[in-house]
Formats: structure tokens, C-alpha cells, sequence
């Protein structure tokens, strides 16, 4: 080996034993802070990934009540409405006999009111018809007027 590379190499070894301790003073206490943070660091992510993880498992949990509340909401909204359903063509057919019961009703007085006219009308006709009669032929006897009166109501009663 050539004497200069010798000198050379030794002196570059003394002069790294001469650096080291020194520079061993600063970069070793630097590298353990650095050390130091990035555990911390990442204590601090663990920490923070749990919580993450918590959250999302309490989320998961309510947005599963959630759904449930809201199966639970829909079916009792779609019973209701069947069952409104149900009372209403209740109601319907309801009205429906109530309206036919009316206008059965309605008819009958109607009935009822055009015998009633027709009975007073025919009243009128055969008091009229006594009353002249009566006026025309006054030789005719008082009893046969008073049974003319008498027979009157048994004529209209069929009628009623």
C-alpha cells in the first residue's frame, strides 16, 4: 500500500474519532426526540383511530335504531292506512244504506203526501157535489143528506 493512502486513512479514522464524540453528544440526544415524537405521534394516531372507530361503531349502532324506528314507522303508517281504509268504506256503505233509507223515506212521503192530497181533493169534489146536491134538489129529505154525510168518511177510508 502506498504510504500517503496509509496516512491518509488513519487520519480520516482519528479524524472521525475526534468528530464522533462531540457530534455523538448532539445527534444522538436530537435522534432520540425524534424517536420521542414520532412514538408519541403515533400513540397519538392509535388514540385517535380507536376513537374513530368508537364513533363509527356508535353511528352504526344509531343509524341501525334508526332504520329499525323507521320499519317500524312505515308498517304502522301502512297499518293506519288500511285501517282508515277499512273504516272508510265502512262509513261508505253506511251512507250508502243511510241514502237509500232517505230516499226510501223520501218517496214514501211523497206517496203518502199525494194520497193525503188526493183524498182532501176528493173531500172537496164530494162536499162540493152534496153541497149542490143539496142546493139543487131541496126536496130531498134531511135523513138522506145526514146518511150522505155519515157515508162520507167510509168512502175515503180505503184510500188512507
Amino acid at each position: 500500500m502506498d504510504p500517503a493512502k496509509l496516512w491518509y486513512t488513519i487520519s480520516f479514522f482519528v479524524f472521525i474519532a475526534l468528530v464522533y464524540r462531540p457530534v455523538q453528544r448532539f445527534v444522538v440526544p436530537a435522534l432520540d426526540r425524534y424517536r420521542e415524537s414520532v412514538l408519541h405521534r403515533m400513540q397519538e394516531a392509535r388514540a385517535l383511530r380507536e376513537e374513530a372507530q368508537k364513533l363509527v361503531a356508535h353511528y352504526s349502532e344509531e343509524l341501525r335504531d334508526m332504520e329499525e324506528t323507521y320499519a317500524q314507522m312505515l308498517k304502522k303508517a301502512h297499518d293506519d292506512v288500511l285501517s282508515m281504509r277499512a273504516q272508510m268504506l265502512k262509513h261508505h256503505e253506511h251512507d250508502k244504506q243511510s241514502l237509500q233509507t232517505a230516499q226510501a223515506l223520501h218517496k214514501a212521503q211523497s206517496i203518502r203526501r199525494m194520497e193525503l192530497d188526493f183524498e182532501g181533493y176528493l173531500l172537496t169534489f164530494l162536499v162540493d157535489s152534496l153541497t149542490q146536491l143539496v142546493e139543487n134538489h131541496p126536496q130531498l129529505s134531511s135523513a138522506y143528506q145526514n146518511m150522505c154525510l155519515e157515508a162520507l168518511p167510509k168512502t175515503l177510508k180505503p184510500v188512507s
